[in-house]
């Protein structure tokens, strides 16, 4: 395409200037042709002739002198020309040689173009297996948007099951903040209760200290009572041998015999034989055990404390018991205290309905001719009295 526009400007400009160097011979032979046929058809006179001629020098002059002007001009205009013409042909020259490097260059492109041709072919090959390859993932695209959707929807569900799952999460933070404050609450309880629980089983180990020594009193006190009653059922006989003796003396002064002197002593009478009635009112008692005796029922550190408080009243009142009826108050205490002693262990190791059962047997072994209450019965309506321990969780 440079060659050809190069080609067409090289043309345009020999044709300018061919137009330039014909145009003053056609100019002067239409001027003569012009004259020739002006003078065919206007015969003129002398004078006119005359005037002709000199208006002809003077055109002539003044063609001459324009001529030369124009002369001049197209002198000027020539050189301006040959000027252009001989750029024109460094121009050229240079177009040429351009125009061979072009052609040489258009051979190389052709090489080339032949090349991208085969290249082309190859590529619409590629192009093709493209489209295969497109056709197929638009049909997997088509799937992955049908799986797209399913999972959108699936998402959309699933938000929905996150809203009610950050609901239900809100809620449960404000339970478990409740519950930690509960939590704090109940450390603090447990603290306390800890401390307590210290100050309980400091206390507890105290009781049991003071409770081994009450039962090593109360094993003293029970030697001394047997010995009592040992020294009792002496002086029991022996008041029988001096009231037989009494009697033997009375029926002597009431027969006019001498006067002796009555018998005195600081000696125990018999204790007091309960009814038949009250003693069958006892043993059912030690049977039964009705809502009433359980709304009765002692708690153990109270009984411990009234056991303590009463064991030592007790210790006080022995060395100031010199009377029959002080005494028999203090060994209906000691019996008592004894009881309530055996209630007290049996509760607290846990084995109170054993032990009843085995005193109520013990009981039931007794002579029938015996209407006192034994230690087995008096320990066994103590248990009933004594409620069990609260166990630790």
């Amino acid at each position: 395409m440079i060659q050809f526009a190069l080609l067409f400007g090289f043309g345009f400009l020999s044709a300018v200037l061919l137009v330039m160097i014909l145009a003053p011979a056609v100019h002067r032979r239409v001027v003569v042709y012009t004259e020739n046929r002006l003078k065919a058809t206007m015969p003129i006179s002398p004078s006119e002739v005359r005037a002709q001629r000199d208006m002809a020098r003077a055109v002539y002059a003044a063609e001459n002198a324009r001529t030369k002007q124009e002369l001049l001009q197209e002198r000027d205009k020539a050189v301006g020309m040959q000027i252009r013409f001989d750029k024109l042909a460094a121009e050229a020259s240079e177009l040429h040689s351009s125009n061979h490097e072009l052609q040489m260059q258009v051979q190389d492109m052709s090489t080339e173009a032949a090349d991208l041709r085969s290249r082309l072919r190859r590529e619409e090959g590629f192009i093709r297996q493209l489209k295969e390859s497109l056709h197929l993932v638009e049909t997997n695209v088509s799937a992955r948007n049908e799986t797209i959707e399913a999972l959108e929807r699936r998402i959309t569900r699933l938000t929905a099951e996150i809203d009610d799952l950050r609901l239900d999460l809100s809620a449960r933070e404000t339970e478990i903040e409740s519950s930690r404050l509960r939590g704090t609450a109940l450390r603090e309880e447990r603290d306390t209760l800890r401390i307590d629980t210290k100050l309980l089983t400091t206390r507890a180990k105290d009781a049991e200290m003071r409770l081994q020594e009450a039962e090593r009193k109360l094993a003293r006190l029970e030697k001394k009572l047997a010995r009592e009653t040992a020294a009792k059922a002496d002086l029991e006989t022996r008041l029988q041998w001096r009231e037989q003796e009494l009697d033997r003396m009375r029926t002597a002064r009431s027969s006019g015999a001498e006067v002796v002197q009555p018998v005195t002593g600081n000696y125990p009478l018999p204790r007091k034989k309960l009814p038949a009635n009250a003693k069958k009112a006892a043993a059912a008692a030690l049977l039964e055990t009705t809502d009433d005796d359980e709304d009765n029922m002692l708690p153990v550190q109270t009984l411990e404390t009234d056991l303590r408080s009463r064991s030592t009243a007790l210790t006080a009142q022995l060395t100031k018991a010199k009377t029959k009826k002080a005494q028999d108050a203090v060994r209906a205490e000691l019996a008592a205290i004894a009881a309530d002693m055996v209630a007290l262990t049996a509760v607290k190791d846990g084995n109170g309905e054993e032990l009843k059962a085995s005193l109520l047997a013990a009981a039931r072994d007794k002579p029938e001719d015996n209407d006192d209450l034994s230690l087995a019965e008096r320990a066994a309506m103590a248990i009933d009295r004594v409620s069990p321990a609260p166990r630790a969780e």
